[in-house]
C-alpha cells in the first residue's frame, strides 16, 4: 500500500511539471505549456488561429495607464493588429490594425463599437513601422495617443495636426470618440504573422500623464 502510495505520488508531480503555473501579472495568462512562443523578446501563447496571447497584464484590473511600444516589418498588402485592455481570448478591448496600400501605413483603431482610421505618413514607403503608445483606460473615456516612436512625444490637444504626435483621441473627442467609455479586459495580444514582429514592449508606466 504504502508503495502504491508513493508511485501515485510521483505520477502527479509528472504530471505538474508537465505546464507551468503563471499568473496575470507575469505573463498575462493563468496556464500556459511550458514551451510558448517568444515574440518581439516577449513571451506568448497561442490564443486562437494567428492570435498569441502577450507577457504582461494591465495593472488595477484594467482601470490603469500604459505604454506599449510595437516595432515591426509591414510589406505592401499585410496587416497586424494589436489588442490592449482585451480579454484572454483577444476579443473585445481596443484594438489596432496597421495595414500598408500603395505603400500607405493605415492605422485602424476600434473600440466598444466605435472607430477611426488614420494616414501614419511617418512610415510611407517605410518597411519598418515603430511606434509608442499611451493608452489610459482610467479616463471615463478611454484616451490614446499615439506616437512615431523615434520622433516627437506631444500630448496636447491638437498634436494629430501639427505633428506633436500621430494620433491623440482627444483631438476627436466629440466627433468620433464621444462617450466610448472604456476597455474592459487586462491582456494584450496580437493577430497575424508573427515572424513580422521585432520588439515588444509593455504594459509599461504611461509616458503622459494627461
Amino acid at each position: 500500500m504504502k508503495q502504491l502510495l508513493i508511485l501515485t505520488f510521483l505520477f502527479i508531480s509528472l504530471i505538474s511539471t508537465s505546464c507551468t503555473e503563471l499568473t496575470g501579472g507575469d505573463t498575462g495568462a493563468n496556464l500556459i505549456d511550458s514551451v510558448s512562443d517568444y515574440i518581439g523578446g516577449i513571451d506568448s501563447i497561442s490564443a486562437g488561429e494567428n492570435k498569441y496571447l502577450l507577457q504582461g497584464s494591465a495593472d488595477n484590473g484594467g482601470n490603469s495607464g500604459h505604454y506599449f511600444r510595437l516595432k515591426f516589418q509591414l510589406p505592401e498588402g499585410e496587416s497586424l493588429s494589436f489588442f490592449f485592455f482585451s480579454s484572454r481570448s483577444l476579443s473585445g478591448g481596443m484594438k489596432y490594425t496597421f495595414s500598408k496600400v500603395n505603400g500607405s501605413v493605415y492605422l485602424t483603431m476600434k473600440l466598444n463599437g466605435l472607430e477611426d482610421r488614420t494616414e501614419l505618413v511617418d512610415f510611407k514607403n517605410s518597411d519598418i513601422v515603430d511606434v509608442a503608445i499611451d493608452i489610459h483606460n482610467d479616463h471615463t473615456d478611454a484616451h490614446m495617443i499615439v506616437w512615431d516612436y523615434n520622433g516627437s512625444r506631444g500630448d496636447y490637444e491638437e498634436c494629430s495636426f501639427d505633428g506633436g504626435c500621430l494620433y491623440n483621441t482627444e483631438d476627436f473627442a466629440f466627433d468620433v470618440w464621444l462617450g466610448v467609455g472604456r476597455a474592459s479586459g487586462i491582456f494584450w495580444g496580437i493577430e497575424g504573422d508573427k515572424s513580422l514582429i521585432e520588439v515588444l514592449e509593455g504594459p509599461l508606466d504611461a509616458i503622459s500623464n494627461v
